[in-house]
């Protein structure tokens, strides 16, 4: 992956399809994205090394896999089509097929996608196909943004607002602009949160520390979350004027305060850094505890590499 491929993103939204609930999930929220931003949808399905030599396109699988596969894929293959044909026209799908790792098929695909959409985990008709540690690989190696679909998911005539957290150290300007835009296209208000964990909270320094300092250290901390989150809020209300915005900066652990507020959310936004020579995106401890407990989908957002550039 090269650092040219996450920018701009290609007109369609790519998401992960196995057959099992998880992924249903998954690919009804994918088609709803794609139809209210006008682009196409490519379903992914991976087929296990057990097919290796026999995938061909949807159509003209029966001559190329035995009967007990090719009725298989063919029936995962209809049920995505199904599924998606309640958002799209039949022209704005399209199915593949990938042989050998989910992950790796996902990772290929977001180089040509507006966002990559995963269930929170699947074992369908090819095995697993979804989540676990495939999460965690498309999170962090992804060239566009990835939402993993879990929890509570909103209906579209009743949405929750859009939470983005913003790291008060470095802040990424990417995931604010996507859930400002996601924000005003569904019309939600936009929560900006900014949590800052006080000294108190597991540093062993503290007993040779004088109060005046751990006071002061305190009140840098809420500072740089209150600056890092109102700087977020001007770039939402630049991009979409008239968006309701909130900035909340309790004094908590990041990955607590997120894992809550997404229980009044409908997605929960999140950025991640690049770093090293092959653009490698490095998800972080808050990132981690957000996609294993959040109730209701979350969003990881890559940074461009200049917005980075000054941390590697």
């Amino acid at each position: 992956m090269t650092s040219s491929t996450a920018s701009p993103w290609a007109q369609q939204i790519v998401v992960g399809y196995d057959g099992s609930t998880n992924a249903v999930a998954a690919l009804e929220w994918a088609a709803r994205e794609a139809a209210s931003r006008g682009v196409g949808l490519r379903v992914v399905m991976a087929l296990p090394r057990a097919f290796e030599g026999m995938a061909a396109p949807i159509g003209s699988i029966s001559s190329v896999l035995p009967t007990p596969a090719h009725h298989t894929v063919e029936t995962v293959g209809e049920d995505a089509r199904r599924l998606a044909a309640k958002y799209l026209a039949e022209d704005k799908v399209r199915l593949t097929e990938e042989v050998g790792s989910p992950a790796a098929a996902l990772i290929r695909a977001s180089e040509r996608a507006e966002m990559l959409v995963v269930g929170n985990r699947g074992h369908g008709a090819f095995g697993s196909m979804v989540l676990g540690s495939v999460s965690s690989a498309v999170a962090g190696h992804a060239a566009c943004p990835v939402t993993v679909v879990r929890g509570a998911v909103d209906d579209p005539d009743h949405r929750r607002p859009v939470t983005v957290g913003v790291d008060y150290v470095e802040p990424s300007a990417s995931a604010v602009r996507v859930a400002a835009e996601l924000a005003s296209r569904w019309g939600v208000p936009l929560r900006i949160v900014s949590a800052w964990a006080s000294l108190d909270q597991g540093a062993a320094v503290l007993p040779h520390l004088r109060p005046d300092t751990v006071a002061e250290l305190a009140r840098s901390r809420f500072d740089m979350a209150r600056v890092a989150a109102e700087q977020a809020a001007e770039v939402a209300r630049s991009l979409a004027p008239g968006l309701e915005v909130d900035v909340i900066t309790p004094e908590a652990p990041a990955a607590v305060v997120l894992e809550d507020d997404s229980r009044r959310s409908g997605l929960v936004v999140l950025g991640t850094r690049r770093l090293g020579p092959l653009m490698r995106l490095v998800l972080g401890s808050v990132s981690h505890a957000v996609l294993g407990h959040a109730s209701c989908p979350v969003t990881i957002v890559p940074g461009p590499p200049e917005e980075t550039a000054s941390h590697h």
